[in-house]
Formats: C-alpha cells, sequence, structure tokens
C-alpha cells in the first residue's frame, strides 16, 4: 500500500472529475445514508488512493467507482440490519399507556434474577453493545445473544400472563 500525504488526498478530494464520478456512484443510497454519504465517499477515495495498482489493467476511475459503490453498500445494508433488528426487539411490545410503562418495567427487572436484570438494563437501558457486555462478564457474544434471546421469551411469558 502506498503512503498518501494530505496535500494528495484533498487535490483528489476536490478534484472535479473524482466528486462526480462518486456521487454518481453513491446516487441510489443518498436516501438511506443522508449526510454520512460524504464521509463514506471520502474514506473510499482514501482507500482507492493507497491501494490502487495501475498494473493490474484497471483505470483509477473505475477503481474508484467501485470501492465507492462496496462502500455505500456495505453501510447501507448495515443500517438495514440494524433496524431490522431493533423491529424484532420491539415487536412484541404490549399496548400500555406511559403512566405504567415505568412501574411495569422495574416490576419485570424486580421479578428477574440479578445477573439477568442487569444485562437487561445494559443492553435496553444504558444501550451497551454485545461486545461491552460480553467484555464485562468475561463470556462470548454468542453467549450474551442466546441469554438475551432466553430473556426476551422469559418476558413475552411475564407479559402475556
Amino acid at each position: 500500500m502506498k503512503q498518501i500525504s494530505d496535500d494528495d488526498f484533498n487535490k483528489e478530494l476536490k478534484s472535479k472529475a473524482n466528486i462526480r464520478l462518486m456521487n454518481v456512484a453513491a446516487k441510489s443510497y443518498n436516501r438511506i445514508l443522508g449526510r454520512a454519504i460524504e464521509s463514506y465517499k471520502a474514506e473510499a477515495l482514501w482507500q482507492s488512493l493507497r491501494r490502487f495498482d495501475p498494473s493490474r489493467g484497471m483505470r483509477f476511475s473505475t477503481y474508484l467507482y467501485q470501492m465507492v459503490r462496496r462502500k455505500c453498500y456495505y453501510e447501507a445494508n448495515r443500517i438495514k440490519n440494524v433496524k431490522k433488528r431493533d423491529e424484532k426487539i420491539f415487536s412484541y411490545r404490549p399496548a400500555i399507556n406511559s403512566q405504567t410503562n415505568n412501574t411495569l418495567i422495574f416490576d419485570i427487572l424486580n421479578s428477574l434474577p440479578e445477573k439477568e436484570a442487569k444485562l437487561l438494563s445494559d443492553r435496553f437501558i444504558y444501550n451497551k453493545t454485545l461486545l461491552e457486555i460480553s467484555k464485562e462478564n468475561d463470556v462470548s457474544i454468542p453467549n450474551i445473544h442466546q441469554r438475551l434471546k432466553v430473556l426476551k421469551k422469559k418476558i413475552k411469558t411475564i407479559l402475556t400472563a
């Protein structure tokens, strides 16, 4: 991989041909990625400048186009998967009014063992990632995921009872 100076990167980033090419490559992802798309385009340009090898028989513009498309595709799928995951987690939420919402949550947490209550509060109240929780508890990520899955079923039975 080549070393790219800041001046070279800024020059390429301001190049009208590169700007036009990156805009075309990322056009279909504007709606999903919003303002963050500019940082993805810049990251793809930086990676292209470092990794491009003209001896492989490809033009730089083609390589840059592919890198921008790949980066946008990856980020858009990541966002879609997070939305799907959140929909699955909260799809079984019962219809309750907001006044009883907090007391119901605390009743559920109090009815669970301490480890399970801590796991739920870390994940859904403090918004910790599975990686953070697994490091704190010295267990694997799949183990945390499985425990959360079992807890969701347990909560469903509590709510439907």
